[in-house]
């Protein structure tokens, strides 16, 4: 790695060998231990909440290097396994300009590095009891949803400030009906007079789950009749949302803002989301260098950093789905290409990890082991992918390359410069997520893979087994007749 650059992320799905971190042109490693007791957390201050090892080896400490870093692995004496370096390893930095003064990490911290990472942990721990900052008390709006497509604003309100935390909650006249006004309506949030939405997600996908109330432990949070946000969201001029109710579904909906006047906003980038859904299809290819078929999560143009992706897949198959890879195309440069999905979200092994920042939402929802409705969410909060001019991200669609037909859908969350692209907005009719149809599906699907022999052969099964249900019944009629009949 040519410096000054920042390690973000060490990851590895099955953890072997002997790890060693060169820091600058430093003869001596900064780090050298077996890499499972670095993820185990064995060397001070790699330890939890930044680095762990469930399911997969991670580690999310930064290591700065101002001239430079090298990751090496080896072979520890003895081990005769057949990964002795372990597999799919994967390593993140940011680098930065050249004449960037940076301060390279040595060990033990110093008095003063060891305050700012207790800082960070309990910034950390605050994030996870999702309060809002000491001294902001929250404003309330409160909306009918009189069952129109477009509802009036949620709120309009003058800037320059910053959302610290937003509270939505849904009322709907008749309480059935919640979970149907949770997943077809739809959120909208405009900055500074733009007449383009910033946000464009539905309701409950936005803040993490539609379906469920299982949601991130930071930053998003699902409740039982909407959501809660700790993103922040700062604009100049003006913040004004609406709801849109597809359905449509009368109601109510009410939201509390925690706003922090500012005299500007400390920076052009504004918040946005956006929410996509595809039904894909299968494109099998040997080698998938154009990633043009892939899933496609975001597409932007302009200045900005990627923050975080929520990603749920319906999966038909009773098969393993995510070996897929994610692609992160930053400015023209392919610069990220995973090594499957699952690696992309902590896990490992058609497991998702248990961290702060990465998980599962959902596994395999009214399916049997891999199919049926799986989610899950990543944020990069200590390993940000800035972007200049544009970013493209997207992830491959099944066990090679693209050869599933899948539905995919996920919500993008990033901030850039105005203006943004006219993002593809939320659509009404989207794919049917009850129990009932994702049953179905896998049922029918599950039908199909089967050979036509096979099918025969149980077509026969099913043939002899009413003939003797039949003959059987008949036996019995008789039986019972004949001994009425002596009678």
């Amino acid at each position: 790695i040519k410096g000054p650059a920042v390690i973000t992320r060490i990851f590895c799905a099955e953890p072997n060998g002997l790890l060693r971190i060169f820091i600058d042109q430093n003869q001596e490693p900064l780090v050298s231990l077996p890499a499972r007791d670095f993820f185990a957390g064995k060397l001070p201050p790699f330890q939890k909440p930044l680095v762990g090892n469930d399911p997969a080896g991670f580690s999310y400490f930064p290591i700065p290097a101002g001239q430079g870093a090298r990751i090496i692995i080896a072979a520890l004496p003895g081990d005769t396994s057949p990964y002795p370096f372990g597999k799919f390893w994967q390593a993140e930095w940011m680098e930065l300009p050249k004449d960037y003064q940076l301060q390279s990490l040595s060990l033990p911290l110093s008095q003063r590095e060891n305050q700012s990472l207790e800082k960070l942990k309990a910034f950390l721990a605050g994030l996870e009891k999702f309060e809002a900052p000491p001294g902001l008390s929250p404003r309330l709006f409160e909306l009918d949803l009189a069952g129109e497509e477009r509802s009036p604003f949620l709120f309009e309100i003058p800037g320059p400030a910053v959302i610290r935390k937003m509270r939505l909650e849904l009322f709907p006249q008749n309480p059935a009906r919640l979970s149907e006004l949770l997943q077809e309506s739809e959120l909208r949030c405009y900055w500074d007079g733009e007449d383009n939405p910033s946000i464009s997600a539905g309701l409950g996908d936005f803040f993490g789950n539609s379906l469920e109330q299982r949601s991130p432990p930071i930053l998003l949070r699902r409740i039982s009749n909407g959501g809660e946000s700790l993103l922040p969201m700062p604009f100049a001029v003006s913040a004004r949302c609406e709801i849109r109710n597809q359905n449509p579904v009368p109601g109510k909906a009410r939201v509390e803002l925690w706003l922090e006047p500012v005299p500007e906003p400390a920076s052009p980038l504004r918040f946005h989301a956006l929410e996509r859904e595809q039904k894909l299809q299968p494109r099998p290819e040997k080698f998938n260098l154009s990633h043009e078929h892939d899933f496609q999560v975001l597409a932007a143009q302009g200045q900005g950093r990627y923050l975080g992706t929520i990603l749920l897949v319906f999966n038909k198959y009773m098969l393993w789905w995510g070996e897929g890879d994610e692609s992160f195309e930053l400015d023209g440069r392919r610069d990220w290409v995973g090594t499957g999905t699952e690696d992309y979200f902590d896990g490992a092994y058609a497991r998702f990890g248990k961290n702060l920042f990465a998980g599962a939402l959902l596994e395999n929802l009214f399916g049997k082991p891999h199919s049926g409705l799986t989610s899950a969410f990543r944020f990069h909060l200590l390993d940000p992918v800035w972007f200049s001019k544009s970013i493209r991200f997207s992830f491959e669609h099944g066990r090679t390359a693209n050869d599933l037909d899948n539905c995919y859908r996920s919500v993008a969350y990033w901030y850039q410069t105005e203006p943004h692209l006219n993002l593809k907005t939320f659509q009404p009719g989207r794919m049917d997520l009850s129990k009932k149809t994702v049953i179905a599906e896998i049922n029918r699907q599950t039908w199909e893979a089967i050979p036509r022999s096979q099918k025969l052969k149980l077509f026969l099964l099913w043939i002899f087994i009413l003939a003797a249900v039949l003959f059987l019944l008949f036996f019995v009629i008789i039986r019972i007749w004949y001994r009425k009949a002596v009678r």
